[in-house]
């Protein structure tokens, strides 16, 4: 099986284009659906993973963790966990301003 390498449709061997995009062809047009491509569209980011853990067990890490993993999310579209990354950034944060108001409201 061989893969247009824009459109990842499927083309038949001998072909000058694609027929689901168009793309011309050259001499190594296809690329092979590996594993590894598979693989990465389903890929989580690490950091993002450790940022949300380490947000609840220790915040400022978690906190800090999160600026990299959307560092990272941004150079690499390809992984999932945005929605993690920003959770570790806000969980902090949130804990932070509930604690104050929490010592404000005890201290009168």
């Amino acid at each position: 099986m061989a893969l247009c390498a824009k459109c990842k449709n499927q083309i038949e061997v001998g072909d000058s284009y694609c027929k689901h995009c168009g793309r011309e062809l050259s001499r190594s047009p296809v690329s092979p659906a590996s594993h590894r491509e598979k693989h990465a569209e389903e890929e989580t980011s690490t950091l993002a993973i450790l940022a949300i853990i380490f947000a609840f067990a220790f915040p400022i890490v978690g906190f800090i963790l999160s600026f990299f993993a959307l560092a990272q999310l941004k150079r690499h579209p390809e992984l999932k966990g945005k929605g993690l990354a920003w959770s570790a950034l806000l969980l902090p944060v949130i804990a932070t301003v509930l604690f104050i108001i929490l010592l404000i409201v005890k201290g009168h």
